[in-house]
């Protein structure tokens, strides 16, 4: 494919990109510290992201009035200064840096009353809105009050001051957010949010987009006809109801911002002397839009993004899924947009603008679109990774313990091609060890392979696809259909028994009505019209929307309280997993145990005491896992045990460990014997 118009220059303001690639925003950890200290990590990973090959990178956003602080955020101007060797460094790749500046959280703040008030702040000031009695999103029963025109105004001068402060300390511009995502300054402009009847509210658009247009004149007014200004800005919002979004392709009337107040709102945006907007769709209420998960097509916010296109003259960057060369090349060559907005594939692959130039494609490691490393840590207080590339936000660290080839050709064996066992053999191979992989099977991937029918989109397939490229590679040596008994006739002094778990549930046989589900995934054994599923994990949840898609009737049963799926997490993953059962009119029992299923029937219990009969051809059995520790027995070689072998999980606990296990044996090369075990 030519890719060459990915690399021509984007004429921004008064500035030239020199590439379509717009690195977006994510709010993997704060761009500043309170006590004024350079935060060396933070910069380490936007650094290594222009290093990469963007060319241009969108900061975390700085909430400009943040709640708690005494004072305002702009008087302390201090803390800002270490940016300037942050700015310096970035300029150094010929990428240009804007700073997101946020008017906040509004009705979607995640807090309650008692919460807001252990924290020594008012409820007043925290749970602000453009209007009285506006509820909160997570709990209805908090109602916000409205600004008054006065905080309109002390918001616009706190927007006006830290755009100064990010322009002396070396940032191209600033992004404003947002008309995105129904945060505060969406609020004003979202008619179900904003019931004023002043000249920043009613019916009239103009009146409703008066906040954000407000911000953008009095920025360009201070900062100059030099400095770039983008806004962020949510085209339509994807809304059936106020807590219903859409799901792709679903026929329904737009319940907050349409396509026509979409258009209308970018040329009032351009016509206040915006130079840029940063396109996407929907709200807080359907989150999926703006931070699309796997199952979610590529590019699916173009259309509207393309839409606006049509009727403004600054360029449109798109972001949501973008991270597929061909939909990019034919969304710049037709003049859909103008520039590629790319967030979390920058978390699997610093590298990924480079390797798209080289027309490396198979050397990307792949985002999988999971948010279980990034969005869902963020959202549990922990601090942001990604689940295939847990170097991010450790950038400096890896980079000093990586690439010095402490191996010298030392021999690892690695027992298991499972997810765990190819990226702790890559890892070393490329530290100068000499790797062999030990299979059993006679293919690489382990149960991973097993995904691919059920996730949508290749996600599975790409990275698989990633693992053994990189392998080949690697010139690692791989002995598939090997069982490895005894690891101490290994000739390798370091081993990773990287075995995964024992899955599945051997201990019930498949006899045509049950139907374990390993054994399905891995021959798509045929069903009848009717189905019942053990269990209600992802892996159940996302195979009950598969069955429905090919015209199954499809049941989940969870002997849990609720289902496993949802967590304690509220992600876009699993709102949208949520959404799609509901679509596929999938039932899903809690508290329910299966007593027996014949004669087309199944026989649940359901709180251990109703019994309910249920249409059901067939019951698969859902997966279980549990931790296999054969072959472990103490030796005198380096045993290291990661994956599921050691503790059941997910891929981003496979990746985690595997980088242990290398950090390890990186600090412990010149050991001669004794029995290691990793991350226990």
């Amino acid at each position: 494919m030519d890719n060459d118009i990915l690399f021509t220059p984007l004429k921004v303001g008064t500035h030239t990109i020199k590439n379509r690639f717009i690195m977006c925003p994510m709010a993997v950890a704060p761009l500043y510290s309170l006590d004024g200290s350079y935060m060396r990590d933070i910069a380490e990973y936007y650094v290594r992201r222009a290093k990469g090959g963007v060319g241009m990178i969108v900061t975390r956003a700085i909430t400009i009035c943040p709640l708690g602080l005494e004072g305002t955020l702009y008087e302390k101007r201090h803390v800002f200064e270490p940016l300037k060797k942050l700015t310096q460094e970035v300029h150094q790749y010929h990428c240009k840096i804007i700073m997101q500046l946020s008017a906040g959280g509004g009705r979607i703040i995640h807090a309650s009353e008692e919460d807001i008030r252990k924290r020594g702040l008012r409820f007043e000031e925290a749970f602000k809105a453009p209007s009285d009695g506006v509820p909160n999103i997570w709990d209805e029963t908090i109602k916000h009050r409205g600004m008054s025109k006065e905080e309109i105004f002390e918001y616009i001068h706190a927007f006006v001051e830290m755009a100064q402060i990010a322009k002396d300390m070396g940032f191209d511009g600033v992004e404003v957010h947002a008309v995105h995502e129904e945060f505060l300054m969406d609020q004003f402009t979202l008619k179900y949010c904003n019931k004023r009847t002043d000249e920043y509210g009613g019916e009239k658009l103009e009146n409703r987009f008066r906040f954000p247009c407000e911000v953008i004149k009095s920025i360009r007014e201070k900062c100059g006809e030099e400095f770039i200004i983008s806004m962020r800005y949510g085209v339509t919002s994807k809304m059936k109801t106020i807590h219903s979004p859409a799901l792709p392709d679903e026929e329904f009337r737009e319940f907050g911002r349409n396509i026509e107040e979409g258009i209308a709102g970018a040329k009032l945006l351009e016509a206040a002397g915006c130079d840029m907007l940063s396109t996407d769709n929907g709200t807080t209420c359907s989150w999926y839009w703006a931070h699309p998960p796997v199952y979610m097509p590529y590019g699916c916010n173009l259309e509207e993004s393309g839409d606006i296109r049509k009727h403004i003259h600054i360029p449109v960057i798109c972001a949501g899924r973008m991270d597929n060369v061909e939909i990019m090349v034919k969304a710049l060559d037709g003049g859909t947009v103008d520039g590629i907005g790319i967030g979390r594939a920058l978390l699997a692959d610093p590298d990924y603008v480079n390797k798209v130039k080289e027309n490396k494609l198979r050397d990307i490691k792949p985002c999988i679109a999971c948010h279980k490393g990034c969005l869902e840590k963020i959202l549990t207080g922990q601090k942001a990774s990604c689940a295939v590339n847990p170097e991010v936000l450790n950038e400096g660290f890896y980079e000093n313990m990586f690439r010095k080839n402490k191996g010298e050709g030392r021999k690892v064996a690695v027992i298991g091609g499972g997810i765990a066992g190819m990226q702790a053999a890559i890892l070393l191979s490329r530290e100068g060890f000499s790797v062999t992989i030990y299979e059993q099977n006679d293919y690489l991937g382990g149960i991973y392979v097993y995904d691919k029918m059920i996730k949508a989109y290749g996600a599975s397939e790409k990275l698989l696809d990633w693992f053994k490229h990189t392998i080949d590679q690697c010139h690692i040596i791989i002995r598939t259909n090997t069982y490895v008994e005894d690891i101490s006739v290994l000739e390798e002094d370091i081993v990773i028994c990287a075995t995964g778990a024992r899955c599945g549930n051997k201990d019930k046989k498949s006899d045509g009505v049950y139907i374990d589900i390993i054994d399905f995934l891995s021959s798509e054994k045929s069903l009848g019209d009717n189905v019942l599923i053990l269990g209600s994990s992802m892996v159940e949840a996302e195979l009950a929307c598969h069955l429905a898609q090919i015209g199954k009737k499809v049941i989940l049963c969870e002997e849990g309280p609720q289902p496993i799926f949802l967590g304690k997490v509220r992600s876009p993953n699993k709102m949208m997993l949520r959404d799609m059962l509901d679509k596929g009119e999938i039932m899903v029992l809690a508290s329910a145990k299966l007593e027996k299923a014949d004669g087309g029937m199944a026989h649940v219990i359901i709180n251990n005491e109703e019994k309910v009969q249920i249409k059901c051809n067939n019951v698969i059995i859902g997966l279980k896992s549990s931790t296999d520790k054969e072959g472990l027995a103490r030796t005198e070689k380096n045993v290291y045990r990661i994956g599921d072998c050691k503790s059941p999980g997910n891929i981003m606990d496979a990746i985690a460990d595997a980088y242990e296990a290398v950090k390890e044996i990186l600090y412990t090369t010149k050991m001669i014997g004794g029995y290691n075990t990793c991350r226990q």
